[in-house]
């Protein structure tokens, strides 16, 4: 292969192997959003709507911070409505990573306040249960995964809410 015509003869070879080695991809599924991922949004939703409904009702929470949270759980619950069985992992991902940004931004809009047992069971709940969906859609997240005797105590507590 020291001279030109060995060289041609090699890259169309190469070439060839690749195109060939492509044609296989067209086999190949997206990673998609599966029933489980749509199940626990669903929860985290019903924990958002109770949250809604009581924390109007708490009068540790000042007005300003309450008109804040309010409007970040409408947030969460409208990107939740997004996510559906079947969509792809790929565009499923910022969706989700918009749920957790916001709803770590509800957290700490209400950290310091002393609020009613149920609602930091809800809290709780949900922060228990992102990190499943996070991974389940193919996030990567730093840190363990939750213990399956928490996940089911956190999908307990929003059935229930």
């Amino acid at each position: 292969m020291t001279n030109r015509r060995g060289f041609l003869a090699t890259s169309a070879l190469v070439g060839a192997g690749v195109i060939a080695g492509c044609a296989n991809l067209k086999n190949v599924t997206p990673a998609v959003v599966g029933q489980a991922v749509v199940n626990n949004l669903s929860l985290i939703k019903a924990g958002v709507a109770a949250l809604l409904a009581v924390l109007g009702t708490v009068n540790v929470i000042p007005p300003a911070t309450l008109v804040t949270v309010t409007a970040k759980l409408q947030t969460i619950s409208t990107f939740i409505n997004t996510v559906a069985v079947g969509m792809s992992q790929a565009a499923a991902q910022p969706i989700i990573q918009q749920i957790v940004a916001t709803f770590g931004a509800v957290v700490t809009a209400l950290q310091g306040l002393t609020l009613p047992t149920t609602v930091q069971n809800i809290l709780k709940a949900i922060q228990i249960l992102m990190p499943v969906i996070e991974t389940a859609v193919g996030i990567l997240i730093a840190g363990a995964q939750p213990k399956a005797a928490d996940v089911d105590w956190a999908k307990e507590v929003l059935a229930n809410s």
